[in-house]
């Protein structure tokens, strides 16, 4: 990546002109790649924690950790991206509220697309924990557990069920119960 190029300007402009930043990756020879920004991202939150307390230093050094962050959040596509940069981000800035409504958003994105008990319970696990989104997942998770059930008819089909199901939900106690019934 060119040094002179300041990447995090570079995604701001993208994000404010609507020019993907895949154009800008071409014109200036650079690559804005998720994980480029993670490294960054990561260098100036420990820059930051390292800069004396309440120093001109350490007031730049957020600056430049939250402007990274940003563009960290503008390129973040899968739900473990925007996790990341969720995780990355300053606390209690901008870009960790706005990192947040990305994950939130993304997050029930996913959940309407899951169509197996693999893909609903990975979703729960990668969306923020305790949010609407999440709960959303379990549901999903649980339901398609519940239409697996329904078409088990040995033991081995419904112990298989019983261990894809969510703990404490409906599945699993309908599943104890198949058991019981096809043993």
């Amino acid at each position: 990546m060119d040094s002179d190029i300041d990447t995090a300007k570079l995604l701001k402009l993208a994000q404010e002109t609507g020019i993907p930043f895949e154009e800008f990756e071409k014109i200036f020879g650079i690559s804005l790649s998720q994980e480029n920004f993670r490294k960054t991202t990561r260098e100036a939150r420990n820059d930051y924690s390292n800069a004396d307390p309440n120093s001109p230093t350490q007031i730049i050094m957020l600056e430049k950790w939250h402007d990274l962050s940003l563009a960290e959040i503008a390129i973040a596509k899968t739900l473990e991206e925007i996790k990341e940069a969720y995780h990355n981000a300053p606390y209690g800035s901008e870009a960790k509220a706005i990192s947040f409504q990305k994950w939130y958003d993304l997050s029930l994105s996913e959940v309407a697309k899951a169509l197996t008990i693999k893909k609903a319970r990975e979703i729960y696990y990668s969306t923020p924990r305790g949010s609407g989104p999440q709960m959303i997942a379990l549901k999903k998770w649980d339901d398609l557990c519940l239409v697996k059930l329904a078409e088990t008819q040995t033991l081995k089909e419904v112990k298989e069920v019983y261990h894809d199901s969510p703990a404490d939900e409906e599945a699993k106690t309908q599943a104890l119960q198949k058991m019981y019934e096809v043993f």
